[in-house]
């Protein structure tokens, strides 16, 4: 195996995991969000859920933005790659700025949205309201945004929005192009002269040590 055909063998199984880490971050988030919001609802604590949100919601971006990486390295020729990295251009300032806070935060200015940004979304069960977790403290300046109302429609334009600074990310919209790079990543698998595509799924190894006698004659261990 030559080194370029292993390189794009390393970088289709980055994009493959990327794609569904994305897939399922994106599915717990939702789950998580209903509860959060079923929770408050009834005065309950939701810190953890909070947390597990964050996690995943910022997810969804470091992992749109390692496939990006990924895909530029593999091939930009193909229709669908181009379409993907084009729908997805906002993701790179969003992960820039989260994973730079050490320089970041000095030049934050007065008026910005909490630190680790605000998360909105309508509930499944309760599509005619809008919640926003304001993360940290409620400092002078800071504020949060909410998902824009259609009138005409009469519903929220989104499902789930990650607002943090100028920048904001509808999360289940990356997630739905992170599926369909995966769909282009098969096609492109196949059309492929030097790969064979196989279903398979992730192999798991195991060790076992056996108990280990210790100051003992081997005549008189026990079975």
């Amino acid at each position: 195996m030559g080194d370029q055909v292993r390189n794009s063998v390393l970088f289709i199984d980055g994009i493959r995991y990327s794609v569904s880490m994305a897939e399922i971050a994106a599915q717990r988030l939702r789950a998580t969000l209903d509860d959060v919001a079923m929770r408050h609802a009834a005065a309950q604590q939701v810190e953890e859920q909070v947390v597990s949100a964050l996690l995943d919601a910022w997810a969804v971006i470091d992992m749109c933005h390692r496939a990006r990486v990924l895909v530029q390295k593999l091939s930009q020729k193909l229709p669908g790659f181009q379409i993907f990295l084009r729908s997805t251009s906002h993701v790179e300032r969003l992960r820039h700025y989260v994973q730079h806070f050490d320089t970041k935060i000095p030049k934050i200015p007065s008026s910005w949205t909490p630190l680790w940004g605000a998360l909105c979304w309508v509930p499944t069960h309760e599509p005619g309201t809008c919640y926003t977790i304001f993360t940290g403290n409620l400092l002078g300046g800071l504020q949060a945004p909410t998902i824009a109302y259609d009138r005409h429609e009469l519903r929220f334009a989104s499902q789930i929005v990650l607002y943090a600074g100028t920048d904001q990310a509808d999360l289940p919209g990356i997630a739905t192009q992170m599926q369909k790079l995966g769909c282009c990543l098969v096609e492109w698998i196949e059309k492929h002269p030097k790969f064979t595509r196989a279903d398979t799924n992730t192999r798991i190894f195991t060790v076992s040590m056996l108990p280990q006698f210790k100051d003992m004659p081997f005549g008189d261990r026990r079975s």
